[in-house]
């Protein structure tokens, strides 16, 4: 009998031993401590700052660039031959820093472009009429690449005649030197090329330029 009791204990011993009393969630057999906590969330990306078409290369005030004339307003429309006048306000071009000029007024007189649903998808016919009015502290004849000298209003400059665009539309650059920097007139003449060569409307725009700036 006391065989047995002490049998019954060594057993009650040896089974309390292999019990524990955990607090909280048990973990695997071998799991590092924090391996089971929950993931945290990552930290939000900042806002990405949101750029507005213009800003990369803004417009520049012509006086604080110290151009000696404003290209979008000492030539008007009414400088232009009659066929070719507009209604439409001068409008100050984007320049990019790579550019050899400093600012870019644009006067327009384009006509309606026509697409041949049948053909291709280039533009049918000449409608183009842009004038570009350029300046730059840097800017002068020697800009014009493949340039031919020019002499208006008795200054020495440069120009170039070729043509642009599938319609084969003509172009001339004029560029001349001023007091300071230079000033470009750059013509597209598509829409009116049979009452005025792209040439002949560039030099005579730029000697009235001349003829307002020095």
């Amino acid at each position: 009998m006391r065989t047995r009791l002490v049998v019954a204990a060594l057993c009650a011993l040896v089974l309390s031993g292999c019990t524990s009393t955990v607090v909280g969630s048990p973990a695997p057999q071998g799991a590092a401590e924090g391996e089971n906590a929950p993931a945290q969330p990552a930290p939000p990306k900042p806002p990405r700052a949101v750029i507005a078409l213009g800003d990369q290369y803004p417009v520049k005030d012509w006086k604080e660039a110290g151009a000696p004339f404003d290209p979008c307003t000492t030539l008007k429309w009414e400088d232009f031959p009659a066929p070719m006048r507009g209604t439409n306000a001068a409008k100050a071009q984007q320049v990019e820093p790579s550019s050899a000029f400093t600012l870019h007024c644009r006067f327009e007189n384009s006509g309606k472009i026509a697409v041949d649903p049948g053909g291709g998808n280039a533009p049918q016919g000449r409608t183009i009429f842009l004038v570009d009015v350029l300046w730059g502290p840097q800017y002068g004849p020697q800009s014009v690449n493949n340039g031919v000298p020019v002499t208006i209003s008795g200054k020495a400059g440069a120009q170039r005649e070729s043509t642009f665009g599938a319609a084969k539309e003509p172009y001339c650059i004029v560029v001349m030197p001023l007091s300071k920097g230079g000033a470009g007139i750059e013509v597209r003449n598509g829409r009116f090329s049979d009452k005025g060569g792209a040439c002949d409307v560039a030099k005579g725009l730029m000697e009235k330029l001349l003829s307002r700036v020095q």
